[in-house]
């Protein structure tokens, strides 16, 4: 029994996907490491609002061991390093990188070195530090030029603002004479250039240093304010780099359906050993199809700058490991051959079987149903279709251990103060939302490496803190204390802070005052409209957002009260409010159908000779002369959908059913005044299958790093 090739065509397809979306040729798709640690409570992290995600101890510490896992620094392109056995962290490594760095001029042709050397002695007698004495008097009469010109804008203005006649003839006359100054200087300048030609010498020397690059101003801003990114976590008080996602959370919209046949699946071949058990005891021959939703999330953070890796005009100023060859081998030598560029998520993986592998399914599907049976360690490595139907929690059965993290050298040059990381949250105190800074999250940024310790917490409750007065944070470094004042504004004391650091914060603070906006979207009987459009007018724009299964929605927004207008098919369009803070339940908005004619869909299923509710997943189109509408029935077996009176057409569709009777239904709906509610009913006779419709990590997104210098 052996799933290899089931495999390799859905690793295969996984990837064509999802790097196609990317149109990038330097990245690659690589497996869950064998005995991953994520499981269903992180993905439930993952589908929080990012702000939600520091609510819960247990959402911050599920937060912490997710950035860990993906700041690991990858070796190899089949399988992701965990990091238990990882070679190093890319939050550490990059910092360190960049500080050994120094960028160096790209060689020049022989003209261009020539006509470059003869600009160099005509302005300099030691190039880029002293002067010749005529460019030096050239210098500083376009500087005193420069200085006149500001002065006469200046004057200009003011005699424009001017009220009074006599106001405006005095400075109408300073203003003459510093014009003719400013001309005469300005000629003076253009005489001395026609002389010694010392703007093309200057032109020669930039075009010839034009490529000498350096790292952006904000890139070391953001470097240096990595201890302001860490999340600790409340339990163990481990810290790590949080990572941030793009998009911030999953979302129904970008569910990717794929699907795999069998001609897919043969195309590709085994290595000709059987795997044990492979897909708890499924064979390739035995499969029909293979279908599942996909989604990708990014990882986005903003202290690196990938370009670097592309550059070629730099060298080590201190000598070093290479950064990367091109070539991932397992060569832990490098410094950072690959990291994780983003996650592949999948839902309601589906694995269809032949008619005749009805045994072989069942006993499969219980097999997976058992924690005794199939354990992390015994599923193979590269046997990925049993990875996606296995539950989660039972792949995911072991802790990840959080080891202590050392804090480069690197790091300490960007941090000659002492930096924390505060977690800033928002509370509702007479009405109106404060900033608070919670006492058990403050911790500090250099862990073991820092000499500062706090020395006293904040004595308020973090729920109850009145900011209208000063709250005293003291700090020891060393011998002596030094108090950093939190002010009622939320500002930090600028002697402890680097400005670098400042709009940091301004960030997290006004991302505090965004808070979840909820609500409800229901039918006149109560019942939650599925992917109804809700649109949020807010100051800053216009939000549009989805409802669930359930008719649920979320949107973050500032404080306020906004309005709320509901779109779906059928219904008349509703509209509503939503207030942020929301000190009461949720609003539910409800919508009332444009005709009174409804349609009720029953579900059945077929199993061994017994008709059952159907529990599978099921696509319902519903074609009018006019409209065309969609339902999806998720482990439901009826609906009620309002409509138009007319004539309409019922098709099903269900990839967990070998066939369906009958497949194609026509109804006449009329007014329900003139009639009852309209039936129909339809019969799936389910196909061998195995299905597990939980959000998972299937794969990772990696990113190569090119060949850099060694030198």
């Amino acid at each position: 029994m052996s799933t290899q090739k089931a495999s390799k065509a859905l690793l295969s397809k996984l990837a064509e996907t999802v790097i196609k979306e990317f149109r990038r040729d330097d990245l690659y798709v690589a497996q869950v490491p064998l005995g991953v640690v994520l499981g269903k409570e992180h993905f439930q992290v993952l589908q929080k609002l990012a702000a939600d995600r520091l609510d819960q101890p247990e959402s911050v510490a599920r937060l912490v061991e997710i950035s860990r896992l993906v700041d690991c620094i990858q070796i190899n392109s089949e399988t992701v390093v965990s990091p238990d056995d990882s070679p190093g962290f890319l939050s550490e490594r990059f910092p360190q990188i960049l500080a050994n760095v120094q960028f160096v001029r790209p060689p020049l042709g022989e003209a261009e070195q020539r006509r470059y050397d003869q600009a160099q002695a005509l302005l300099y007698e030691e190039p880029q530090i002293i002067k010749r004495p005529d460019y030096q008097e050239f210098c500083l009469l376009r500087a005193d030029l420069e200085k006149k010109e500001v002065a006469l804008m200046a004057m200009r203005l003011n005699h424009q603002r001017a009220q009074s006649i006599q106001e405006q003839t005095v400075l109408a006359g300073e203003l003459s004479a510093l014009e003719s100054l400013v001309k005469e200087q300005r000629e003076a300048l253009e005489a001395i250039d026609r002389v010694h030609n010392f703007r093309s010498a200057e032109g020669i020397i930039d075009a010839a240093e034009r490529d000498i690059d350096s790292i952006p101003l904000a890139v070391r801003d953001m470097v240096a304010a990595i201890p302001l990114m860490r999340i600790a976590d409340p339990i163990s008080h481990a810290t790590h780099v949080g990572c941030h996602f793009s998009p911030s959370h999953l979302s129904e919209d970008n569910w990717i359906p794929l699907k795999l046949t069998r001609e897919d699946i043969a195309q590709w071949q085994s290595n000709g050993t059987s795997s044990p058990g492979g897909a708890a005891g499924l064979d390739d021959s035995e499969i029909e199809s293979i279908t599942l939703e996909v989604q990708t999330v990014t990882c986005s953070r903003p202290w690196l700058w990938p370009a670097l890796f592309e550059h070629q005009n730099w060298k080590w100023r201190n000598p070093s490991r290479p950064v990367s060859d091109g070539v991932l081998n397992g060569n832990t030598e490098k410094l950072i051959p690959g990291y994780v560029f983003g996650l592949v998520l999948a839902r309601n993986v589906v694995v269809k079987g032949v008619p005749t592998s009805q045994k072989h399914f069942a006993q499969a599907q219980a097999a997976t149903a058992k924690v005794a049976t199939v354990q992390a360690a015994t599923v193979d490595s590269s046997d990925l279709l049993t990875y996606a139907i296995t539950p989660n929690e039972i792949l995911a059965a072991q802790v990840m251990q959080v080891n202590s993290l050392q804090v480069n050298s690197a790091l300490l040059e960007h941090k000659t103060t002492s930096a924390y990381n505060l977690r800033v949250k928002s509370a509702v105190a007479s009405g109106q939302v404060a900033p608070l800074i919670s006492s058990h999250s403050i911790q500090p940024a250099l862990a073991q490496a820092s000499q500062f310790k706090v020395a006293k917490a904040i004595q308020s409750s973090p729920s109850q803190m009145d900011l209208s007065k000063n709250a005293q944070l003291q700090v020891a470094d060393a011998a002596k204390l030094r108090p950093v004042d939190i002010q009622p504004t939320g500002q930090l004391n600028s002697k402890l802070f680097p400005q670098q650091f400042r709009h940091r914060i301004d960030l997290l603070q006004r991302e505090a005052l965004m808070m979840p906006a909820r609500g409800q979207v229901v039918d006149p009987q109560g019942r939650g409209l599925y992917q109804a459009m809700v649109t949020i007018q807010t100051p800053h724009g216009t939000r549009f957002v989805h409802t669930g299964q359930n008719g649920d929605f979320t949107a973050r927004l500032p404080q306020g009260r906004y309005a709320v207008k509901v779109d779906k098919p059928g219904f008349i369009t509703a509209s509503g409010f939503v207030t942020v803070p929301q000190t009461t339940n949720p609003p539910v908005i409800t919508m009332v159908p444009e005709a009174t004619g409804q349609l009720k869909i029953c579900l059945l299923e077929q199993v061994a000779g017994k008709t059952y509710p159907f529990t599978g997943a099921a696509k319902v189109m519903i074609e009018g002369k006019h409209s065309q509408q969609v339902e999806v029935l998720n482990n439901r077996s009826e609906t009620i959908v309002s409509l138009s009176p007319g004539r309409y057409q019922i098709m099903l569709s269900s990839e967990t059913a070998e066939k369906i009777i009958p497949a194609t239904q026509t109804v006449e709906i009329a007014s329900q005044a003139n009639s009852s509610e309209t039936r129909v009913e339809f019969t799936l006779y389910p196909a061998p299958q195995i299905s597990n419709p939980e959000v998972q990590l299937l794969g990772f997104i990696c990113k190569r790093v090119p060949a850099c210098p060694t030198k």
